[in-house]
């Protein structure tokens, strides 16, 4: 994955963004100027009204020296709404004077195929910001799944018939901050009785025994969790930021996500294909012609692996077969823990759960020996286990050192990660799974990864909004 090249600005481009600068959307004759207009209509505060106009001008440039239709993000579409109302300055003094060109804007027809149109443009329009002005700022210009939502984020309603509240935003504490305010009722519920029952709790009633179980349970939990967490802290060997394709998957989604992004690389590179309609219990059909021609390097040691048509488990499971190098030059470079670091990462769980687990079976025992109701106990036992399992499960495998790697390539290249063009739809796939090829060439492998739970959920949507000189601004389908 490259960096875009920034692009270098001519004369008549320097001209063009002055005369855009010097627009006035604020006036401070006017009571109610643009901007304050605009905060006050969609509700935000004046500092983002600001930030969403400036955002604005920018796309306003954007247009003007583009040689295909640009697409807003929402945000600034509602800045654009806004100044068509403004009509005399929007087309006399905007587009006449300062873009002189006309800057139309056109709603989609709605239907997949303006959809798919429109998440091109917008992916086109964030490539070009990001090499005119550098990164856009995703608090204006969201990728595909802020973007193409199902629902628009505006919209205009009837103040008399409906009733208009502001979302609350709950303060979000740390986990060992809230698990440890969550043990507080339990570890209360248990001090008050305690000083009047048996030294041995296996004695002591069922309430108090199961607040108590419940109290060592949650408190095992976070532990076994931070524990796990602890173990992956690098080992030795330099880490880089200088990662494959595949090396990203792997930090990213681990072995299964890289084994998914060879055979998207095969389905694109046109050596692979989906059937139709054709369905296993393992995946759907997939034919597999191996070509001639130069493959990516990431793709060249797959190659030949199956021949015909396959299951896709068969060919994934073939992919896997040829992925232990790519894991050994991650310990290497000590981005995932090796063996010995895992055994003990896996280790872990089981020896601070299993004392617990085995407390609670002894008190299932003596309660079943003496006829008492031990169902809930049961429960509260089997949870233990099936949450411990979740807790091994949710181990990233990789290192801190691969966090952080892992998290430089997501903020280097967030733009294409969250609203790919054509040619890096793989990369974001490969950093975002599923999700990510919803609405692309490859959006029908996207489905049957999750239909068979190789994928997270689509953040696709219906609308989309265009502009430029022959382009459109689209509403919802």
């Amino acid at each position: 994955m490259q960096d875009i090249e920034r692009a270098a600005w001519t004369p008549e481009q320097w001209a063009l963004w002055a005369r855009i600068a010097a627009h006035p959307f604020e006036r401070g004759d006017h009571a109610l100027d643009f901007t304050a207009r605009l905060a006050r209509d969609r509700g935000w505060d004046l500092a983002f009204a600001r930030g969403a106009v400036e955002e604005y001008r920018r796309f306003g440039f954007l247009a003007a020296t583009a040689d295909t239709p640009v697409t807003p993000s929402e945000e600034v579409d509602e800045v654009w709404h806004q100044h068509l109302t403004y009509s005399r300055d929007y087309w006399e003094v905007w587009c006449g004077q300062v873009l002189r060109a006309p800057l139309h804007h056109d709603p989609t027809a709605g239907g997949p195929v303006e959809a798919a149109r429109y998440r091109a443009q917008y992916a086109g329009t964030l490539a070009r910001y990001e090499a005119v002005f550098g990164p856009p700022d995703p608090v204006f210009w969201p990728g595909f799944r802020g973007r193409f939502r199902a629902r628009p984020r505006y919209r205009t309603v009837d103040a008399d018939r409906v009733f208009v509240l502001r979302r609350p935003r709950f303060l979000r504490s740390g986990v060992r901050v809230g698990v440890a305010l969550a043990l507080l009722p339990g570890l209360a519920l248990v001090a008050e009785p305690a000083r009047a029952l048996p030294l041995n709790p296996i004695d002591w009633p069922g309430p108090e025994f199961l607040a108590l179980y419940l109290c060592l349970a949650l408190g095992g939990l976070v532990l076994a969790f931070l524990l796990c967490d602890r173990l992956r802290d690098a080992g030795d060997g330099a880490a880089d930021d200088d990662l494959d394709l595949l090396e990203v998957a792997w930090l990213a989604g681990g072995k299964g996500r890289a084994a998914e992004t060879v055979v998207a690389g095969l389905i694109e590179a046109g050596e692979a294909r989906l059937a139709p309609r054709r369905m296993f219990f393992d995946g759907s059909e997939i034919t597999v012609e191996p070509g001639t021609g130069p493959l990516p390097d990431f793709l060249a040691p797959f190659r030949g692996l199956v021949h015909g048509s396959v299951s896709y488990g068969t060919l994934q499971r073939a992919v896997r077969e040829r992925l232990p190098p790519l894991r050994a030059g991650l310990e290497r470079r000590g981005l995932v823990p090796d063996s010995a670091r895992r055994a003990r990462i896996l280790r872990t769980v089981p020896m601070v759960l299993g004392p617990v687990i085995l407390f609670g079976i002894a008190k299932a025992l003596v309660g079943a020996a003496r006829d008492r109701p031990v169902g809930f106990l049961l429960f509260l036992i089997l949870a233990t286990i099936v949450l411990g399992g979740l807790v091994i499960a949710g181990v990233p495998d990789r290192t801190e050192r691969g966090d952080a790697a892992l998290a430089r390539c997501r903020a280097r290249f967030r733009r294409a990660a969250e609203a790919p063009r054509a040619e890096e739809v793989l990369f974001a796939f490969a950093v975002g799974g599923a999700a990510a090829l919803a609405g692309t060439h490859l959006d029908a492998y996207g489905r049957m990864l999750r239909a068979h739970g190789g994928g997270g959920d689509a953040g696709g949507g219906g609308d989309g909004s265009g502009g430029g000189g022959c382009g459109g601004c689209g509403g919802g389908d």
